[in-house]
């Protein structure tokens, strides 16, 4: 009977856990390591965890933030790094604390864990003076926007056609001769370029050579016009 009762509440507790884990919704993070080394903070790595539930950093006044594409802050999480550790010293034969003190680190690291999003660009991390000290590019973990028709940011001709095509502003000298002249190039790396400027060169010329002609022809008339009416007098 004992047994029985025990296998009972074993089972039912099995149950309930199955029913709370299943409760949870899984959340997806970027698992941020920090490294503090005198002063200075780096960026070691940036890893995907998925959780079943919400997680909460240590709060403190340093802040790290995620932007998208477009610059927009995605995210703010505040955060601490703890820099000093408390200690008591006993007395050994009466085992009862006799003094203590703190030691101040120079060194530490610091696991972030902070929201995933899918247009996710960059995290930036700043100091309690809302300084930026580092960032770090996590663009390889956001969703592929090649094929929304348009240039993002972070697309160019090399990789995306469909929204980047030959000769759009997108930071990438494709160099094609389309007959347009690729703003990302130079007239030596785009010939389309030279015959732009070519034709823009021929154009001021002809203009100048026109302005020359009727400034002499207007010379002429005026000594004419002058002549003419001296004759009269």
């Amino acid at each position: 009977m004992v047994k029985m009762k025990k296998l009972l509440i074993f089972f039912i507790t099995i149950i309930l856990l199955s029913h709370f884990v299943q409760g949870q919704n899984p959340e997806t993070y970027y698992r941020v390591n920090l490294e503090y080394d005198k002063g200075e903070i780096s960026i070691t790595s940036v890893e995907i965890e998925i959780f079943p539930g919400e997680i909460e950093n240590l709060p403190g006044g340093f802040v790290a933030e995620i932007i998208d594409f477009d610059k927009n802050i995605l995210t703010t999480t505040f955060f601490d790094i703890p820099l000093e550790i408390l200690y008591d010293s006993f007395d050994p034969e009466t085992k009862y604390a006799v003094s203590g003190g703190k030691i101040e680190l120079e060194q530490a690291e610091v696991e972030l864990f902070i929201p995933h999003y899918t247009n996710a660009k960059e995290i930036i991390i700043y100091n309690k003076e809302y300084e930026e000290v580092t960032r770090k590019s996590i663009s390889e973990y956001s969703k592929n926007r090649c094929g929304d028709l348009t240039c993002q940011a972070s697309e160019s001709y090399r990789t995306c056609k469909e929204d980047c095509p030959s000769s759009s502003k997108d930071n990438y000298c494709d160099g094609i001769k389309d007959g347009k002249c690729d703003p990302d190039c130079t007239k030596k790396t785009d010939t389309d370029c030279k015959e732009v400027k070519a034709e823009k060169k021929d154009i001021t010329e002809k203009v100048t050579e026109n302005w020359e002609i009727i400034l002499i022809t207007s010379i002429i008339l005026i000594i004419i016009l002058f002549f003419l009416l001296k004759k009269r007098k």
